[in-house]
């Protein structure tokens, strides 16, 4: 029961934002529905045995429409008379490409060249369209119509084009020794530039080039690449750009949509990657390893540095930093079990990458890619530092580590920010089992990830209300003194000093700060004005190690006999059915799933108000003719 009698909603706390949950259940609504379509034509024609050529377009859009509904006389602001909000968002992408293509030219009797020329097109477009409603007419009628004030936010539309020429050389010495050079280059629309990026990569099979014949080693391949990516920045950019908005007095208003100030010189990312790698196959391909170690450098990103208010803009676009990524990929893949009716295969892949931001803009030393609501946390890139360092204020120690406390028994804390963790794995691994019988077939897969810090602010924000189970540590104790304080008639709750409470492992400093001398502290307090203080202060207690091993999917099928399918000529048939995130076996992370982030962009190590990730369940056919 979440009303009076009434009709007044029961509040739950002293947040006007925290509704009451059995309140939001009953009677407020988000609903969303997506629809999407993915398609392509494709043509070949083969006009010499060496020579063909290849036409194809695809379509990938979708439309995403999002009903927000919130009822009358709870306490959230601006919203308590009655809220609706509407969003239908159309997204859609297009690519071209048109290929010649030259293949096995003999040189001579042992190298053989082939070659790709093409061109590209991709058109991609978004657009939003929104519309909300205040003050609802009459209660539980979930339409804007039924909603006396009714806006329409202007239009949010970007479109982006980029043409492309792209070709390849290819030389294939005696069917073991390969030589590639590639190039493209790239128009973009939302810079005045275009960006050239080579690459070259060398495979050497050297089983067969060194006649190597072995029961144990089948098969091994050594690679080498070398390869430069590019990206354009974010549309609109570049220039001043323009919307409308609602008119006034019947006259029509004109004004600059940029947030950031314009950069005409604003060019591309840039990716420079060198990278090795060795195929072994042993025992008849019964085991398999794909081994690489690589290092990229990404230059010239475009961020968007703060500038003063008068600017009139909130940031400028500026291309800065050079990050370095370094690391190592590996793929394990094994037959233990194969027999007539019985074949059990398994896959396990492994990654890790370290990174460091070696330049910045020469004005700066960090950049921040996300704040946090509360306790000053953010996500930052810092000269010498890892990208994705998470930064605040901590408790001030020892050297050995101790907390120390004021002498009211509440902890101190740095003036400086410092770094308390980082958003990004230490190593991500996945297991994957397929086991085969006869027509049927069973596939899991366990997916790890391990190291990456998360700021939970859910936790934060529930220490510092009293509901989490840490907070209960000494509040009987508290509330048992203070009642006991209360039975004196000269009580006076502004100067009274707990005798009993939460009394926090630490030390005090009974010298100076010059020549500190601590002791242990243990003067009590209150629980509430404990975690209060911390929460207002230090992210540093709710920022857990967000490791976790999951049930990732499983996936049943069945593959139809042939003989039931040569009637109705059907080649093949098969019927699956699967499940996806169906539970966590590991988890570092109280009461929140470790994958929740607070963005899904750069600003990984965040987490607030966020709900499980969702399972799924489905079937899938798949017949062929």
């Amino acid at each position: 029961n979440y009303k009076s009698e009434d009709g007044t909603i029961y509040k739950w706390n002293n947040n006007d934002y925290l509704l009451n949950p059995y309140y939001v259940l009953e009677e407020n609504n988000n609903r969303t529905k997506k629809n999407r379509f993915i398609g392509y034509i494709n043509t070949n024609y083969q006009l010499k045995d060496w020579l063909g050529f290849s036409f194809r377009t695809g379509l990938d859009t979708y439309n995403f429409s999002s009903k927000d509904f919130m009822g009358s006389g709870h306490t959230w602001p601006g919203r308590d008379t009655g809220y609706i909000g509407l969003d239908y968002t159309t997204v859609s992408e297009r690519n071209t490409d048109f290929i010649a293509t030259i293949s096995n030219i003999n040189i001579n009797e042992k190298i053989k060249f082939s070659s790709i020329l093409g061109a590209n097109r991709r058109d991609f477009s978004f657009e939003k369209n929104s519309r909300f409603g205040k003050d609802i007419i009459e209660p539980g009628k979930e339409y804007i119509s039924n909603f006396s004030t009714q806006t329409e936010n202007t239009p949010i539309v970007t479109k982006i084009r980029t043409n492309s020429v792209f070709g390849s050389l290819k030389f294939d010495y005696n069917n073991y020794l390969f030589l590639e050079f590639t190039g493209r280059n790239d128009w973009f629309s939302v810079i005045n530039k275009s960006a050239f990026y080579p690459a070259a990569s060398l495979g050497f099979v050297f089983t067969d080039g060194l006649d190597i014949n072995s029961d144990i080693l089948s098969w091994g391949k050594f690679r080498a690449s070398w390869a430069q990516v590019s990206n354009a920045p974010g549309a609109y950019k570049n220039a001043l750009n323009y919307t409308s908005l609602p008119s006034f007095n019947g006259n029509s208003i004109i004004d600059i949509k940029n947030n950031a100030a314009p950069n005409p010189d604003l060019t591309y990312q840039s990716k420079t990657g060198l990278e090795f790698g060795l195929d072994l196959s042993f025992f008849k391909n019964r085991l398999k390893t794909d081994i690489s170690i690589y290092r990229e450098d990404i230059s010239d990103q475009a961020i968007d540095l703060p500038s003063s208010a008068t600017s009139g803009y909130e940031s400028i676009s500026i291309n800065a930093g050079l990050l370095r990524n370094e690391g190592i990929e590996l793929l394990l893949s094994g037959l233990p079990i194969k027999n007539k009716d019985f074949e059990w295969g398994i896959d396990f892949n492994f990654t890790k990458n370290k990174n460091k931001v070696l330049e910045l803009h020469p004005d700066i030393d960090t950049y921040t890619i996300s704040e946090a609501r509360w306790a000053g946390a953010a996500i930052v890139a810092k000269v010498g530092g890892n990208f994705g360092s998470i930064i605040g204020r901590d408790f001030k120690r020892t050297d050995s580590g101790q907390i120390i406390h004021a002498t009211n028994g509440l902890p101190l804390y740095t003036d400086e920010k410092v770094v308390l963790g980082n958003g990004t794995p230490d190593w991500m691994a996945g297991v994957t089992n397929n086991l085969t019988y006869k027509n049927f077939s069973l596939r899991f897969l366990i997916d790890i990830k391990v190291g990456a810090d998360v700021f939970a602010m859910t936790n934060a924000i529930a220490a510092s209300k009293g509901l989490l189970d840490i907070t209960t540590e000494g509040r009987d104790a508290y509330i048992a003194a203070r009642e006991q304080a209360q039975l004196n008639p000269d009580f006076d709750p502004a100067s009274w000093v707990p005798t009993d409470g939460y009394i926090s492992s630490g030390v005090v400093n009974t010298g100076t700060e010059e020549n500190p001398i601590y002791e242990e502290n243990t003067t009590p307090v209150n629980p509430q004005n404990y975690w209060s203080s911390v929460f207002d202060n230090t992210p540093n207690p709710f920022i857990y190690d967000a490791t976790y091993v999951k049930l990732r999917e499983v996936t049943l099928g069945y593959e139809l006999p042939k003989e039931w399918l040569k009637t109705i000529h059907i080649n093949s048939a098969n019927l699956s059915f699967f499940a996806r995130n169906l539970f966590t076996i590991s988890n570092n992370l109280p009461n929140i799933d470790p994958e929740s982030m607070y963005t899904a962009g750069n600003g990984q190590g965040f987490e607030y108000g966020s709900l499980p990730s969702r399972k799924s369940y489905g079937f899938n056919i798949k017949v062929t003719f």
